[in-house]
């Protein structure tokens, strides 16, 4: 049952004689099956209805080059009365696009209604509304926005005029809002058209104000969609338009995927009455199952009756669990009026999106003055249960088995495993989703929705001896809708320490040559084997690199290791113990030491730094990093003196800083270097390593010149080569069998040294096109000057590269640098239809040739081919023509019978022939070739 009514406060609206008659409507549009490309599309009207004029003879457009006209009577099964004297009328028409791609929509018909105010002769101009589509968004469905608020309103002069459409995305997606000029046509804005604040304010000589005295105010709210006009001046009627902007988030980044444009009209009366005042409740959260109740009240200050209406997806016709609203039915009620709402949610209605109701407060005032309204908003947002009954068990050692409910909720999508060493309380808050960003929690793992066990084995690795894991569970729901569960109460577990645990990778000293970091441990605290033997092992990277140095052999549970570059390089250690009778026992899990980055910025410094620990860097109880700067102390020229600089919690913020002289008000200057470090703080979460918290680790020390303006050089010997760096495409391909598809460009080039060119450069940026006029496109940042580019259905592509300085300053492109294909197409001079498997068919060589003489023609490149051959009286016997979606590694393409097109074996003789192959490559003028023999058919 559909309870709100969706028409209002029209019995005003004026009707006019004359046959023009258009003064609101949009076009919609609803995908039929997800696995095709067509449509119904419904254009919604609203008309005079005392007018004889109706819909039809316009002319819809479906933005592929199609168009068809509108006929007066397919109008007639969706014609609605919302009023004595205002109608709404619907045409629908299903569609199929031939391809994917992006649509405009638009319809266009004669006339709009005359009287209006804002443009120029409306009864002689064109109505036209437009809808944008996207055709197969990476194969996902869409339908475009809908709306539940008829675009008619009215207004009084001098008073604040709201609207709002009631728009609403049945697939979930995020809504946006722009004012759009009115128009007549495509790109054609209707003439002298002036939004209502411009034309009050030529109109008034620019007397007219805002209802406060300042000064006159139209706009639309981006995100709410709410209509603001402040404040009408003119008794008549305005038309004007928004458009609905329908973003979907994909690949992790929204993307705009559809729109509507809705003309609307509003008619201004002159009136003493003031609209009502409606108050409605504070949003709320909730989880998908519970029951969301809300007052809204409603006041009218002229003490007139008031009716209240609700619009939202759940009050649809066809929604599975409707809301209700009390009292029913909806009417005129005396001020102040109350009006509750009820909604039953269920794991259907969960969505990243909130839901939005739209209250609509509306007076009645004595007969024949005007009815004025009032909007408020509630938003809704409800989100997936938490994963229940969530359990931990140690196993074997260093694995922690993860057992819960089956998840209740079976529209999700996925559940996401999230791991933590030392456990963390989430803050109490009903809208807190899924895992805070900041809370040091890591994703380990994603499972299928009825999974229920799970067994975390770090990768094979196993997890870190002596340290505390802590696990929480979320459920995610598939896209368009989106949507994320609650998170799962968190349970722990502590790994038995039976080997080394790592306590400190600290760099003490900065240098080039002269590094130097401290390295620290525990021994295997609960075994009882003393004394310990230990090798300390040495990597570069922060993780990853698998063959060590070995740094110390030693009984002790600290070193200090030395003569290390800590100014471009970065390390991580692994220690492993021997007992006393010299037996292995376990390696403790790699720990790196802290690398700190730092960006030049605008008067200031962003510092960012990262270490693979298997502690915690983002402990509760130790949830400060700090940061010591040098030139803190304005009495000090010299740049050697450090002090700490100020305090961040990551927990909240991340591992990041950025430094504007704000912690001692004294601003960072454009010519000074400035030098920092950053002291982490950790733990293991274990109460026998508590003694040792917290767990302090400094990184290196790292300068930088705020503004840096200066860019790189441009890069010298650009080369495009094979990937094994040699040249040739040819040579290449000597080696390689017909099916050869694993085209790799190898980019190499040189930076200059000396010459005045910066020495700061920390990456390069590859561009590429795939013709030479192509636009060139950034493709990839290296922090070296080779870079493989995989992947490719061909050599043939443009390539060019600039540096990058630590600033983020761009050096200029360098020319570019082409690669082209070598193409290649031989055919044999004769072959054997005789039954032998052997030669039957005629076509190009292929690696049988090759094999069997060393001689690889291959067929390269060929995209297409087109074959006839002729007896030896110039007579076509057969033809070929390759399809577009045949692939072209089929040994290229021709394999001919020795029949004709009918299937007639022909005679043995010679036959003459002329292909003309088109080729993959850089130069459209050089991809055509055509090759002319004779083949000798043999039976």
């Amino acid at each position: 049952m559909k309870y709100i009514i969706i028409f209002l406060g029209l019995s005003l609206w004026p009707c006019f004689a004359q046959a023009t008659h258009l003064r609101a409507g949009e076009i919609t549009v609803r995908r039929l099956e997800c696995s095709s490309r067509t449509f119904e599309i419904t254009i919604t009207s609203y008309e005079n209805n005392g007018s004889a004029a109706r819909l039809g003879g316009g002319t819809l457009f479906f933005g592929d080059g199609n168009s068809m006209q509108i006929n007066n009577a397919d109008f007639g099964p969706f014609e609605r009365v919302l009023d004595t004297r205002v109608r709404r009328r619907q045409f629908k028409h299903e569609y199929t696009y031939a391809t994917s791609g992006t649509f405009v929509l638009n319809f266009e018909e004669g006339n709009r209604n005359f009287g209006v105010l804002n443009m120029w002769n409306s009864g002689n101009t064109r109505f036209y509304v437009e809808t944008m589509v996207r055709v197969e968004v990476q194969g996902q469905c869409n339908d475009s926005p809908r709306f539940l608020v008829p675009p008619l309103d009215i207004g009084a002069v001098g008073e604040v005029f709201t609207h709002n459409p009631g728009a609403f995305d049945p697939d979930g997606d995020s809504l946006a809002y722009e004012l759009e000029t009115c128009k007549q046509g495509f790109g054609t804005p209707v003439r002298d058209y002036r939004f209502p604040d411009v034309y009050d304010a030529q109109a008034s000589g620019g007397a007219a104000t805002a209802k406060d005295g300042g000064a006159l105010q139209y706009r639309i709210d981006s995100i709410t969609g709410t209509l603001f006009w402040d404040a009408p001046a003119f008794a008549g009627e305005y038309n004007v338009a928004f458009r609905v902007l329908e973003y979907r988030k994909i690949n992790g980044s929204f993307q705009l995927i559809g729109s509507v444009v809705r003309d609307m009209q509003i008619y201004v009366q002159a009136s003493d009455n003031e609209p009502p005042l409606i108050d409605t409740p504070p949003d709320v959260c909730v989880e998908a199952g519970a029951v969301v109740s809300g007052q809204v009240m409603a006041s009218d200050p002229n003490d007139d009756l008031i009716k209240v209406q609700a619009y939202g997806p759940m009050f649809e016709e066809d929604y599975p669990n409707p809301a209700v609203l009390d009292p029913l039915p909806v009417d005129y009620q005396p001020t102040p009026v109350v009006v509750d709402m009820t909604w039953n949610t269920t794991c259907q209605d969960v969505r990243a999106a909130p839901y939005e109701v739209q209250f609509r407060a509306t007076d009645l005032r004595p007969p024949w003055d005007v009815e004025l309204t009032a909007y408020g908003q509630w938003q809704i947002q409800v989100n997936g249960p938490a994963p229940t009954n969530v359990a931990v068990q140690l196993s074997q050692g260093t694995r922690a088995v993860l057992t819960w409910d089956r998840y209740q909720c079976a529209n999700a999508e996925a559940l996401w495993v999230y791991r933590k060493v030392e456990s963390y309380d989430l803050p109490e808050d009903s809208c807190l989703t899924g895992i805070p960003a900041n809370a040091g929690y890591e994703r380990v793992q994603s499972l299928g929705k009825r999974d229920t066990v799970w067994v975390d084995t770090n990768e094979g690795e196993g997890l870190a001896r002596g340290a505390t894991y802590c696990y929480r569970l979320v459920a995610i729901f598939p896209e368009p809708k989106g949507g994320v569960s609650y998170a799962s109460e968190e349970v722990c577990v502590t790994i038995e320490a039976a080997a080394p645990v790592t306590t400190k990778v600290s760099v003490e000293e900065t240098g080039l040559e002269n590094g130097a970091i401290g390295v620290a441990w525990e021994p295997p605290f609960d075994l009882d084997t003393l004394p310990y033997t230990y090798e300390v092992y040495r990597f570069g990277g922060l993780d990853g690199e698998t063959n060590g140095t070995l740094v110390a052999t030693t009984e002790h549970e600290s070193l200090l290791d030395t003569a290390l570059n800590t100014l471009d390089s970065s390390f991580h250690y692994a220690i492993v113990a021997y007992d006393s009778s010299g037996i292995l026992l376990d390696t403790a899990a790699a720990a790196s030491q802290v690398m700190l980055n730092l960006e030049p910025r605008n008067q200031a410094i962003l510092l960012t730094w990262n270490a693979e620990v298997p502690w915690s860097n983002t402990a509760q109880g130790y949830p400060y990093h700090y940061i010591y700067r040098n030139r803190t102390d304005p009495m000090q020229e010299g740049g050697n003196t450090f002090m700490l600089l100020d305090s961040v919690r990551v927990d909240s913020v991340g591992f990041r800083y950025r430094d504007e002289g704000q912690a001692i008000d004294r601003t960072v200057e454009a010519n000074r270097e400035y030098c920092y470090w950053v002291v982490t703080q950790g733990t293991y979460g274990n109460p026998k390593t508590d003694f040792l918290n917290p767990l302090q680790n400094s990184s290196p020390t790292q300068c930088v010149y705020p503004n840096d303006t200066l860019p790189p050089c441009a890069i010298e010997n650009l080369q495009v080569l094979n990937v094994d760096g040699t040249e040739g495409c040819q040579e290449f391909l000597a080696n390689q069998p017909c099916d050869f598809s694993q085209f790799t460009n190898r980019i190499t080039w040189d930076y200059p040294e000396g010459g005045g060119c910066q020495q700061d450069v920390v990456a390069y940026r590859v561009y590429y096109a795939r013709l030479p006029d192509d636009e060139f496109t950034s493709l990839v940042e290296v922090p070296v000057s080779l870079y493989d580019h995989e992947g490719l259905p061909s050599f043939a592509g443009c390539y060019r590269v600039s540096a990058v300085d630590r600033s983020g300053n761009e050096g200029p492109l360098s020319e570019p640098v082409c690669r082209d294909n070598c193409p290649q197409y031989y055919l044999p001079d004769v072959f054997t239809v005789n039954g032998d498997s052997i030669n039957e068919t005629w076509g190009s060589l292929a690696d049988a040739y090759w094999l069997g003489t060393g001689d690889n023609r291959c067929p390269r490149f060929a995209r297409s081919v087109t074959l006839q051959v002729f007896n030896r009286w110039g007579e076509a016997v057969y033809s070929y023509a390759s399809e577009p979606e045949e692939s072209p590694d089929y040994l290229g393409f021709i394999q001919w019978n020795g029949q004709t097109n009918g299937g007639k074996a022909l005679p043995e003789g010679v036959y003459y022939y002329q292909v003309e192959v088109v080729f993959e490559m850089l130069e459209p003028i050089e991809s055509r070739q055509t090759f002319k023999g004779m083949v000798h058919l043999l039976r």
